[in-house]
């Protein structure tokens, strides 16, 4: 393997990743170079973390597939950084493995339970037999730690600023947690009794404890986050006349197909399918003040709401359109074309066309 001998990639396999796959070796002419500690990367020990290829900086060492970072971090929608928190498990330090994770999301006992896994499906050790079980890992960090993460925790600067937030599903208790430890005060609004929205409306606790929304959530509160439950829709001119700045609508998509026309009549552009239409970049909405996040812009509905329908004896007619359009943002369908139009009607049964 031609280089400069160093080190480099050694070391962060040693050092930083605790594996030590790479050593220096000898060639068939007695030359030393670096290579592999056994025969074949698995026989190393190997993870495929890619780390080494990071900080080659002869190009010596390459990839199949280009990239900048360790592909399970970049295929995370929140950029976790993946490699570093299993790093840590490893060598069982799981607060601060926590830490890790909550750098980036407010709500990891949730998604330790229901996430998509997309780091998984990019996961390189599953090139060698099969990938990493990331999301289980953090399950087990999520459910073994300790206040750790909140030591470095400064109390933000006041900004003297609040915001509104409808809805308290995953966009909205999220958006709740940053706006919050930006120094602003935030209100969120929830219609039903309880907050979570579809995740405790619709996702069985099966598949996601009762516990592990709650511990989400509380700590979304804890961190200075209002809630107030079984509020009745609002007008936006009534939540600006009582003293917000900004709204945030969180509202979810539990239909795709028919105008919103509530927000319509808001003044609020919606798209022919019913979501709300909102600058990708920064989520603002064609109104002043007023911005939007999660479902309600991404549309499309998830297996899990189809199970909830059913659940509440409702019949759902389903047009199959163009796989151009996107699929739910909380959980891939299994039904793998994206979902258009949408109709329910009191009958005791679930179709599927």
């Amino acid at each position: 393997m031609p280089g400069i001998s160093c080190e480099g990639c050694i070391r962060v396999c040693r050092e930083v990743r605790g594996v030590e796959a790479l050593d220096f070796v000898f060639d068939e002419e007695g030359r030393v170079l670096v290579g592999t500690a056994s025969p074949t990367l698995g026989e190393s020990a190997c993870r495929f973390c890619t780390a080494c290829v990071e900080v080659c900086p002869t190009g010596a060492l390459m990839d199949e597939k280009p990239f900048e970072e360790a592909p399970c971090r970049t295929a995370c929608p929140v950029e976790i950084d993946v490699p570093r928190y299993v790093k840590l498990i490893a060598e069982g330090r799981f607060d601060e493995s926590y830490v890790v994770i909550r750098e980036r999301l407010p709500l990891p006992s949730v998604c330790s339970y229901i996430c998509v896994s997309f780091c998984e499906e990019e996961c390189r050790r599953g090139e060698l037999n099969e990938p990493i079980g990331i999301r289980t890992l953090k399950r087990v960090v999520s459910e073994n730690h300790s206040d750790l993460w909140k030591k470095n925790l400064k109390q933000p600067a006041k900004t003297g600023k609040r915001v509104a937030i409808i809805g308290s599903g995953p966009a909205g208790l999220t958006a709740g947690y940053y706006l919050t430890r930006k120094g602003h005060e935030v209100t969120v609004f929830e219609q039903a009794s309880l907050p979570g929205g579809m995740l405790r409306q619709a996702v069985s606790r099966k598949r996601l404890p009762k516990n592990a929304l709650e511990e989400d959530i509380q700590e979304i509160l804890k961190a200075g986050a209002n809630l107030k439950c079984n509020f009745p829709r609002m007008q936006i001119a009534e939540i600006f006349e009582d003293g917000y700045n900004a709204l945030f609508l969180a509202t979810g998509s539990t239909f795709a197909g028919p105008p919103n026309f509530w927000l319509k009549e808001e003044g609020i552009d919606v798209t022919p399918w019913g979501s709300i239409k909102a600058d990708s970049a920064i989520l603002a909405t064609n109104r002043e003040g007023v911005f939007a996040g999660g479902d309600a812009i991404i549309g499309g509905i998830s297996e899990d709401f189809i199970r909830y329908v059913n659940r509440e004896n409702r019949i759902v007619f389903i047009l199959f359109c163009s796989p151009l359009w996107a699929h739910g943002w909380w959980r891939r369908s299994r039904l793998s074309w994206p979902l258009m139009f949408l109709s329910q009607v009191q009958q005791p049964s679930l179709s599927v066309l």
